[in-house]
């Protein structure tokens, strides 16, 4: 794995490989920066002289413009030289049959993908998250999206994809889940008695005010609800998860024992364990729903999952204590959850994609085999 930052190498290392930085020798480094800078601030200079008027309530703001994207073009641009060039000699050392990158719409994707082209080897991206929005998801620079789903491959068609360059193969994040309700009692995190309803919170790096709200929702809920039980799952990757700390230590003590956060836990004990889980924005909700576990997505006034192409599972929604109270106690017996799933089976499965288990394998073949790729067939220059 090549990697451009501690955090990622950092996750491989634990993962048990050797990641290899993204750095070239210091002196070629400063070398492409430096002459990168000044190509650029050439370049700058020329667009912004034949930028036409950029009208703002009757007021050209062209400087203000020029102001305020400079220190991003002009700071950031010789970074992503010198990343491309380390790149480029990345692919002729190890001479790769494929690349592979989790999205090329951030920055060392998008390079990858332009390092790889140039080098005609094949690229991959394979899907990252629920598409909830175009950014972060296309236009696709790679050769080949391996998408989780039928409804993974039709959206990215929707927004522009062609139809030939999106390859289904399964989210291998689903891979180690299980489908049995009757392993939904795991003893996770309270191994003396198994009190019910559970509720999984689960928390994206969305805004700071919805999260707020989502979890001011589920703590009123669970102070209404004594026999419950209720885990916090923080994101992993990111995001200011302090005023969760904050808010249950302003919980009532006989509410605070019933409360757990989890950070860095895995997420699929957690998933087996909970009778509902509760999401706002999050990939969350497919694996939930592949585990077996009914999901509920907030209504804050923001858009959630159920406003996504997981419109068709007709997911229940809350925007009060009662109403989650109401869901919580609904879903409690292993009955009622069966029923929600069966209803849902086959809206689930088109949005989740296959559940068999080969994920990981299917990839892994598409991956050896290139899918009879010509590598930048049919691409936009």
């Amino acid at each position: 794995p090549l990697v451009a930052d501690r955090r990622a190498a950092r996750a491989w290392r634990q993962a048990g490989y050797e990641p290899s930085a993204l750095l070239l020798p210091w002196r070629r480094d400063r070398a492409i920066r430096t002459q990168a800078a000044r190509r650029l601030g050439r370049a700058w200079r020329d667009r912004f002289s034949d930028m036409p008027p950029i009208e703002l309530a009757g007021m050209d703001v062209r400087a203000e413009v020029h102001q305020a994207l400079a220190p991003l073009v002009l700071r950031g641009g010789p970074w992503l030289w010198s990343e491309l060039s380390a790149l480029a000699l990345a692919l002729r050392r190890v001479a790769p049959r494929a690349v592979v990158v989790a999205t090329d719409q951030h920055r060392v994707g998008w390079l990858a993908a332009r390092a790889a082209r140039s080098a005609s080897v094949p690229t991959f991206v394979l899907q990252h998250g629920l598409p909830q929005a175009p950014i972060g998801y296309v236009p696709v620079v790679a050769d080949r999206v391996v998408a989780w789903s039928d409804a993974s491959r039709d959206w990215f068609v929707d927004h522009g994809t062609p139809a030939e360059r999106v390859v289904v193969a399964g989210n291998p994040r689903l891979d180690g889940l299980t489908t049995d309700l009757d392993d939904a009692a795991t003893a996770w995190p309270w191994p003396n008695g198994q009190a019910s309803p559970r509720l999984l919170l689960a928390l994206s790096p969305t805004s700071l005010s919805s999260n707020e709200r989502l979890l001011t929702l589920a703590l009123a809920a669970v102070e209404r609800l004594p026999s419950a039980r209720l885990v916090i799952k923080t994101h992993p990757g990111s995001g200011d998860w302090r005023f969760v700390a904050e808010a249950t230590r302003r919980l009532a003590p006989s509410v605070a024992a019933r409360v757990r956060v989890a950070q860095r836990e895995p997420l699929p004990p957690l998933l087996r364990w909970a009778t509902l889980t509760m999401v706002l924005r999050t990939t969350v909700a497919v694996e939930s729903l592949a585990a077996g576990t009914p999901v509920a997505a907030a209504a804050i006034g923001v858009p959630s999952v159920a406003d996504t192409d997981m419109r068709s599972a007709e997911l229940p929604t809350f925007d009060s204590p009662d109403t989650l109270v109401k869901l919580a106690r609904e879903l409690a017996g292993p009955e009622a959850r069966k029923r929600f799933m069966d209803e849902r089976r086959a809206a689930i499965e088109t949005i989740t994609g296959p559940t068999d288990g080969a994920s990981a394998r299917r990839i892994a073949d598409l991956l050896m085999t290139g899918s009879g790729l010509v590598v930048g067939d049919e691409l936009p220059p």
